[in-house]
């Protein structure tokens, strides 16, 4: 027997958005972004009863946002750069991490995280090539993990977390590429294999705790699997 408690969802604002929204954080209950296409952020300060549209003066496509505190935060975007701000979202500066890989083009933007406000990981690449980047000194210059570089046509990382900075999980496209971390990103490790035939992309990771990871993944919903964790 499942028992479920499900709160009622209500309209709180319709603003509008003509462009796909792709990534949402609040910092409090009251302060939270919304990012996504040509440049496209909505800010809100009051719990999202009202939003406000931010401009970063970009056209490019927004991917993902992330902040480590309430100070502290970074947008990336499909061309190789990602905005940071360490006042809250009052300013925004645009970083290249392009000079990780000079001989990158960048397309995509699948994944951000930072540990604290110097330390993160991005995952960044183009079709068939993955890089797991690390930063820091909060996203001004970036490095390249050898240990997660992938040159095929099905390695793509979608998710990562960290607990207390320190254990961190991996997961992406396929049940048999998700890695772990005790050393706050330095290094990597592979993971057991995921036994399940039905198990596809993961796409949400989180770190509980130092030894408990949840990984909510894409299943073969005509097999009646729709979403594994």
């Amino acid at each position: 027997t499942v028992t479920t408690l499900a709160q009622n969802w209500v309209t709180v604002h319709e603003p509008v958005i003509r462009v796909l929204g792709r990534s949402m954080v609040f910092t409090t209950l009251d302060d939270g972004w919304l990012v996504g296409g040509k440049g496209f952020v909505y800010r809100t300060q009051d719990g999202g009863n009202s939003w406000q549209q931010v401009d970063l003066n970009t056209e490019k496509e927004l991917y993902r946002v992330f902040f480590s505190d309430t100070q502290n935060g970074w947008i990336g975007t499909g061309e190789g750069t990602i905005f940071r701000t360490t006042d809250g979202g009052d300013n925004w500066t645009e970083h290249s991490f392009t000079n990780a890989v000079p001989t990158m083009v960048f397309t995509y933007f699948d994944a951000v995280h930072f540990n604290d406000a110097n330390v993160g990981h991005i995952s960044v690449g183009k079709l068939r090539t993955q890089y797991l980047l690390r930063t820091e000194d909060g996203g001004i210059t970036w490095t390249a993990n050898d240990s997660l570089i992938s040159q095929t046509l099905s390695r793509r990382w979608y998710a990562i977390d960290f607990f207390e900075g320190t254990h961190g999980v991996i997961g992406g496209d396929n049940r048999e590429i998700q890695r772990y971390s005790h050393n706050g990103g330095a290094t990597w490790n592979p993971s057991a294999n995921i036994v399940d035939n039905f198990f596809r992309d993961i796409r949400v990771a989180k770190a509980l705790n130092q030894n408990d990871m949840l990984l909510l993944g894409d299943g073969n919903e005509f097999s009646g699997v729709p979403t594994p964790i």
